[in-house]
């Protein structure tokens, strides 16, 4: 399976994932020509709420974001 496009979000407190991890995968991608992005959640741990997170981004705007601009054009949709 060939990665096209990745978004990341990645809280830099997680215990299971380094965040350290993430920002090798993104340079290693971003050299391959892959679209990448990777957010950053100040002092998120693991899981889809980032529990212990310090003032995080919007992160359910970025996602949105991120899809309008990477899916929107390979699914077509208006």
């Amino acid at each position: 399976m060939k990665i096209q496009r990745l978004l990341s979000l990645l809280g830099d407190g997680d215990r299971i994932v380094p965040y350290h991890q993430s920002e090798l995968m993104e340079a290693a991608l971003a050299k391959a020509g892959v679209p990448v992005k990777l957010l950053r959640i100040p002092g998120g741990d693991h899981g889809p709420t980032f529990p212990g997170a310090v003032d995080p981004p919007d992160y359910k705007a970025e996602m949105v974001k991120w899809f309008d601009v990477h899916l929107r054009k390979v699914g077509g949709g208006q």
